[in-house]
């Protein structure tokens, strides 16, 4: 109910207490133990903890080998969340090491950059972000004022000398 609300930290809280109260209520070895731990380890995974997932699960999966054998449908879902948590944890953890990678070279990068001296230095003085918005675009356009402007009311010439 909690998850279909989008409160993952208030189903996790929940999911938690669940577990505690069962394990001091009866015990690690108890089938309701182990359902809650299965449980737990969804909401985890939903959270983007797959690394406590997955030992959650692990719990979980053990319980259920031991107890009913590996050929029971509990062992086996367990035993395929175990799977898909660990292939999520794992590609979590190399994406992480990744972005670290990626920002220690940004820092590195940065630190290398070289302050440039605007006001001094040739490239400032030859820079046109200093002139007027109209010579600016004279300059990108690469228009000037020495062009001759056509003369309104002229039209030009279609195909064949006719026209338009």
């Amino acid at each position: 109910m909690l998850q279909s609300l989008r409160l993952h930290d208030d189903a996790l809280r929940f999911f938690r207490s669940c577990l505690d109260i069962r394990r001091h209520l009866l015990g690690n070895e108890h089938i309701l133990v182990a359902n809650a731990q299965h449980s737990l380890a969804k909401a985890l995974a939903i959270t983007g903890d797959f690394k406590e997932a997955v030992q959650v699960e692990r719990d979980a999966h053990a319980f259920f080998n031991s107890r009913f054998g590996a050929e029971d449908p509990r062992t086996r879902e367990t035993a395929e969340w175990l799977s898909e948590l660990t292939f999520n944890a794992v590609r979590s953890a190399k994406l992480s090491r990744a972005a670290q990678e990626k920002i220690r070279d940004i820092a590195s990068a940065a630190a290398n950059l070289v302050p440039v001296d605007r006001e001094n230095s040739s490239e400032a003085k030859n820079a046109k972000g200093d002139l007027p918005i109209d010579e600016l675009l004279k300059f990108i356009t690469g228009s000037s004022s020495s062009k001759p402007k056509p003369k309104p009311g002229r039209r030009a010439k279609g195909p064949k000398g006719s026209r338009r």
